[in-house]
């Protein structure tokens, strides 16, 4: 994603240097660094400032109010993965899924059923779990995948998407989220060990996140920058939820200042016409100009329970990135008091790299 995003990277934790290591029925989540109250409906309210030293990252609509109700993500997987080299067979087993779809659709009954794939592997088309009840759901299934090679190891990610099984009333399935793993980053595989992995499941992005329209006008007498808000179009259907409840933020920052404002929320929609104008106080100073840094984000607002709600992001001033953002902003700020238009793509967010967790199992592979 061309985006300057962080580098992904991963903690892992080789359980067996722990000393006080519980068993794998009863585990300990807090031995892993994970804290399960994030994933409980009664979870503690906290608020977390938005302000952060890097401008560019955006919080979720959860950050901004203390009122709303705790992130709880779209559930943990667990699952081991174990290579056999001389046979060259990966073996890949979902254990479980904790709180599934979060706070999602509470009413729904879910019908989970997992699917794990290895893209660009011609042995690593999609194998589709059992369908089990619940938001807890219970799989202990194994899938195996042949011609995996050590060099594969390298190069290949595992992919555990997770599905409400729509049964013939939808006559599909609807995708909640997946877990990615990069074997590469899993050195354990190259003992034949059985490695046990906990992931966060995430909303996969989507190739195309939609487009904003916006005009730009700063005004030096009075010290107020105006961005109009158009509209947003081309948004991204989520197929668990549907068209988005459309939510679109402004974080403008000078120096050590920052002010975010908010549009209203349109609901159920792929295209949010607002025709709104936002307003902040702004410097006009040569300095202030080349320092702005201004970040325009679009939001599902049915998804703030999850702690990822961002659909995408445009940026002005010292953030712009693409030609149309760098070229709005210099109209903008060499013509002063004229409003400049611009259409821009919307990116995925600037992230916190995830967390990977992976414990290894004493016991050594007996395929080989």
């Amino acid at each position: 994603m061309g985006t300057n995003l962080p580098i992904r990277e991963w903690m892992l934790i080789n359980l067996h240097q722990i000393a006080s290591k519980s068993s794998s029925d009863g585990e300990d989540p807090l031995a892993h660094g994970l804290d399960p109250s994030l994933y409980g409906p009664n979870a503690p309210v906290v608020c977390a400032s938005p302000c952060t030293s890097d401008h560019g990252a955006v919080p979720s609509s959860s950050s901004f109010s203390g009122s709303e109700p705790r992130p709880t993500g779209l559930g943990l997987l667990h699952c081991t993965l174990q290579h056999f080299p001389v046979r060259k067979r990966l073996r890949v087993s979902i254990l479980k899924i904790e709180a599934l779809a979060g706070q999602l659709k509470p009413e729904l009954e879910m019908m989970a059923i997992c699917k794990v794939s290895i893209h660009g592997l011609k042995t690593g088309k999609e194998q589709a779990s059992e369908v089990k009840r619940g938001r807890d759901p219970i799989f202990n299934q194994e899938f195996f995948f042949d011609n995996v090679t050590i060099e594969d190891l390298d190069t290949k990610n595992v992919t555990v998407a997770a599905f409400h099984h729509g049964g013939a009333k939808l006559g599909k399935d609807l995708m909640i989220g997946e877990a990615t793993i990069p074997l590469r980053e899993i050195r354990e595989l190259n003992t034949k060990k059985e490695i046990k992995i906990i992931e966060e499941i995430k909303q996969q992005i989507p190739k195309k996140l939609g487009k904003i329209y916006i005009s730009s006008c700063i005004e030096k007498d009075a010290k107020r920058l105006t961005i109009n808000l158009k509209k947003a179009d081309d948004l991204p259907r989520w197929t668990f939820l549907g068209a988005p409840d459309v939510c679109i933020k402004i974080t403008m920052a000078q120096g050590d200042k920052q002010q975010t404002k908010s549009s209203r929320v349109l609901k159920n929609t792929t295209t949010a016409v607002y025709n709104e104008a936002v307003m902040f106080l702004f410097n006009p100073g040569r300095k202030e100009l080349e320092t702005t840094k201004i970040t325009i984000s679009v939001h599902d607002m049915q998804r703030t329970c999850t702690g990822d709600d961002v659909i995408g992001c445009a940026y002005l001033g010292a953030l712009a990135h693409d030609k149309s953002e760098i070229e709005q902003w210099k109209n903008t700020t060499e013509h002063l008091g004229k409003e400049y238009k611009g259409t821009h793509n919307l990116k995925p967010p600037r992230q916190a790299p995830p967390v990977h967790v992976a414990e290894t199992d004493d016991k050594d592979g007996d395929e080989d």
